[in-house]
């Protein structure tokens, strides 16, 4: 049963329980299976070029945006960490290529309106930055040329990355636990008010390890 999500940003195929498979129904300009479902009969060739393709995306947001953040250390040390904890969380728990792709990308991504909003407000809270960010990364996204229907769902996570309600989807979960890890030491956070941040969201495995 296929149907439009706008909420998410996405069209779904729900396959199974918690099982998602996004489609790109729009033409996009890098990726090989524009409109068609993401896993549907590729060779071992093409889905190694796909990887590949993903792989050279990523690391070009992530050089577009230490570039963004040029002068700003500590916020490019945050990003960067934040993606490394996403990366080898969805990479532990096998998420499909295109679920990866986009938290891999909004991991980059969910504090790039942090600047606009000083330069806008004077200041940074979680809510301008949801509030911001999502037009300046669908305007970068989109130049580097990622699939629309990353671009939207990543929009929506940096819409929400600070909402700790309503969680919905294993990318969503994985980023604000990546977020948090980071925060834990970069801002004190007690490791007591974390454990139970992750306890209540039923998730939080990975931080559970680290906070041992």
């Amino acid at each position: 049963d296929c149907k439009p999500d706008k909420k998410h940003g996405i069209n779904r195929l729900i396959v199974a329980y918690d099982c998602t498979v996004y489609i790109d129904r729009v033409h996009c300009r890098k990726f090989r299976h524009c409109g068609k479902v993401s896993i549907s009969g590729t060779g071992h060739k093409e889905e190694s070029n796909m990887a590949e393709e993903r792989s050279d995306c990523i690391n070009r947001l992530h050089m577009e945006m230490i570039a963004l953040y040029r002068g700003d250390t500590k916020r490019i040390q945050h990003f960067c960490k934040v993606y490394h904890y996403a990366r080898l969380i969805g990479q532990e728990e096998n998420l499909h290529p295109d679920m990866q792709l986009i938290l891999e990308a909004a991991a980059l991504t969910h504090d790039i309106g942090i600047h606009r909003c000083e330069e806008m407000y004077g200041e940074c809270g979680g809510k301008l930055q949801e509030q911001e960010g999502p037009a300046i990364a669908r305007k970068l996204l989109y130049r580097l040329s990622f699939p629309p229907y990353a671009v939207e769902r990543v929009s929506y996570l940096i819409a929400h990355h600070h909402t700790y309600e309503n969680i919905q989807g294993n990318d969503y979960r994985i980023l604000v636990e990546a977020d948090f890890l980071v925060n834990l030491y970069e801002d004190s956070i007690s490791k007591e008010g974390t454990k139970l941040f992750f306890a209540r969201k039923q998730g939080g495995s990975f931080a559970g390890k680290c906070m041992i």
